[in-house]
């Protein structure tokens, strides 16, 4: 109904102001807040020091004394802090959303999630070695949770609990938000996910692993994989791009070299390879597939358990149902990535807990006004400017 709402409105407005020149159509008043780049040091040493972009809202700098509630803004694989802003111009949404009265002033904050394998997919990516739990490709849940989310508490005006706290992203950022969220109910009242990878047994159903069959068996690895895969290998393999920065978050290893075996999809990352005891020790990554190309027990003791979050929001009902956790789903009909499957399927299991209507929405949408779907299909990414308007609005309307 809101996208029919839409419409008549932009309609009304053709019909009111037909007859007038461009130049005398008056519009609101634009007021303008600013983005600001600021810096995170993570706890993680390996993480280190991180930029994030941060949106403070019209009137921040003149009121010393109103406080503000966040969202937390997550990009997708391959992006950074920058994204929202370089692609999608988040200043001006916000800014034109907050003049309107469309959403409430709010903090929005981006952070980096980017790691060397294109994307953290907002995960402590962690392994044992030698009998201690190292950190392989940086603890980037507790960076977000913790770090982020203390350091933005503590120089920044917001009201710091989870009834005015938003995550929200776009794919891996949609996977972060839905991980973290069902995860930390307490921290984040509110989330939000566009076109994310939320439920994994899709990717068995849709068929997915036997398209990264295709994909890989078009690559060389030689049983390593490159340093930065997602700029080596780039668009033309995307599904085997992201599950190798997949399982360098979830099934990570650290081990001497002889004891990786390619044979069951135990990598080494390019250039990782460093000497302990004279003998070389790699960093790497264990697929979660057999050499049928069907899941194994990396796959059903590790991902599903500690990672899906279809998997996680079952365990977690209790505690999301005690906080009121509200969920914002969408994914487009046309999703090439082959993820619109995962949020039909979320929402099915929502209702088949009986989560309740109040605490979430979702929407498989087709098109955007103004752009018919057989000119402008909907896919992974496209739109996005209505679909974060919706989720502003949807986190806007719950922050209490």
């Amino acid at each position: 109904m809101k996208k029919f709402a839409f419409i008549l409105a932009i309609l009304g407005l053709i019909v009111l102001n037909g007859c007038k020149n461009p130049s005398e159509v008056e519009g609101p008043e634009i007021r303008h807040g600013t983005i600001v780049v600021d810096s995170v040091t993570a706890s993680d040493t390996l993480i280190g020091t991180k930029a994030v972009n941060i949106y403070l809202p019209p009137g921040y700098d003149n009121d010393t004394i109103t406080n503000y509630p966040v969202v937390y803004l997550l990009h997708g694989f391959g992006g950074d802090h920058n994204f929202w802003q370089d692609y999608e111009d988040i200043k001006d949404i916000a800014d034109y959303l907050i003049s309107t009265g469309d959403i409430k002033p709010m903090i929005i904050v981006m952070p980096d999630g980017k790691n060397v394998l294109g994307g953290s997919f907002y995960t402590n990516s962690r392994t044992t070695f030698l009998g201690s739990e190292v950190s392989v490709f940086g603890s980037y849940e507790t960076y977000i949770v913790n770090d982020v989310v203390n350091y933005v508490d503590a120089h920044y005006r917001t009201i710091p609990d989870k009834d005015h706290r938003a995550i929200i992203g776009i794919s891996m950022g949609a996977y972060g938000a839905m991980k973290l969220g069902i995860k930390h109910p307490d921290v984040f009242g509110i989330v939000g996910e566009h076109s994310g990878p939320i439920f994994f047994d899709q990717f068995i159903r849709d068929g997915v692993l036997s398209m990264v069959r295709f994909e890989w068996m078009d690559s060389t690895f030689g049983g390593r994989i490159p340093f930065k895969p997602a700029e080596y290998l780039g668009p033309q393999r995307p599904l085997t791009t992201m599950l190798i920065a997949m399982a360098g978050a979830f099934s990570p290893k650290v081990d001497f070299s002889s004891n990786f075996d390619s044979t069951k999809y135990e990598l080494i990352l390019q250039d990782s390879v460093f000497f302990l005891f004279g003998n070389p020790v790699a960093v790497g990554v264990r697929l979660p597939f057999d050499t049928t190309y069907t899941p194994d027990s990396v796959y059903y003791n590790e991902w599903l358990p500690k990672h899906d979050p279809a998997t996680l929001f079952r365990d977690s009902l209790s505690n999301l149902l005690a906080n009121q956790t509200k969920f914002y789903l969408d994914c487009g009909i046309n999703d090439e990535l082959m993820l619109t499957s995962h949020t039909e399927a979320f929402a099915a299991l929502m209702d088949s807990l009986n989560y309740p209507d109040s605490l979430y929405t979702y929407d498989i949408f087709s098109d955007a006004p103004g752009y018919p779907n057989d000119l402008f299909p909907a896919r992974h990414g496209t739109h996005l400017y209505f679909r974060i308007k919706n989720s502003l609005e949807f986190a806007s309307r719950h922050f209490r």
